[in-house]
């Protein structure tokens, strides 16, 4: 892929492994213990994960393009 002028190769398999292995882990747990509260210090924060997945450039996109506010016709 170099040659062609890529420079990074991402691994979707790869990634989606060790998301996989996080979420079943996280579900023993849950299922084990009945609360997450052990999980905590592993999650990713709400702010970081909207950060990571660049959710406020989305939510400004759809505002655009799903304006559901009704227009005063009168």
């Amino acid at each position: 892929l170099s040659k062609i002028g890529y420079n990074l190769i991402i691994y979707p398999v790869t990634s989606q492994r060790l998301a996989m292995k996080a979420v079943e882990d996280g579900f023993k747990e849950l299922f084990e213990k009945g609360s997450q509260r052990s999980l905590l210090p592993n999650m990713q924060t709400r702010s970081r994960l909207y950060e990571v997945v660049r959710y406020a450039d989305y939510a400004k996109f759809d505002e655009g393009i799903f304006n559901f506010k009704l227009k005063d016709h009168q």
